[in-house]
């Protein structure tokens, strides 16, 4: 593995297994709740970091489908709890695409991780890496 893509790797090894841990005892009920009518639920958070996982793989240039379109898009009014996939699915599918992100961060060659983004992310650092060391902790 490149030593740069290191610490990413471990960061998203970490957060993983922070998320996990953190909605271990999360009720269905609570996961769903928004805590106010201005703010999202642990429901679309976590559904959205799981689509934004989607988007790292694609940095790493490798395609992986999105789940659920455009369901967990910024800027989108909310919509009702239920019109969103539940705990055990959005946990289901972060676990895969997860192990996806890591394996794929463990064999990224060093041209791709140094390439300019087609993403603006703001960030000093336009390239891949940046990208990817910007997702996860945005």
């Amino acid at each position: 593995m490149l030593k740069e893509v290191k610490p990413i790797h471990c960061m998203y090894k970490l957060n993983s297994r922070t998320l996990q841990m953190t909605l271990k005892d999360v009720s269905e009920e609570d996961f769903k709740k928004r805590p106010t009518e201005n703010s999202n639920s642990l429901q679309w958070n976590y559904g959205h970091l799981t689509v934004e996982r989607c988007h790292i793989i694609g940095l790493t240039g490798h395609e992986r489908k999105n789940p659920w379109g455009d369901l967990f898009e910024n800027g989108k009014p909310a919509l009702p709890a239920d019109q969103y996939p539940d705990l055990k699915e959005i946990e289901n599918e972060m676990d895969k695409i997860s192990t996806d992100l890591i394996a794929r961060l463990e064999k990224m060659e060093e041209r791709r991780a140094i390439v300019k983004s087609s993403y603006n992310f703001p960030t000093e650092d336009k390239s891949v890496l940046g990208g990817d060391s910007f997702y996860d902790v945005a």
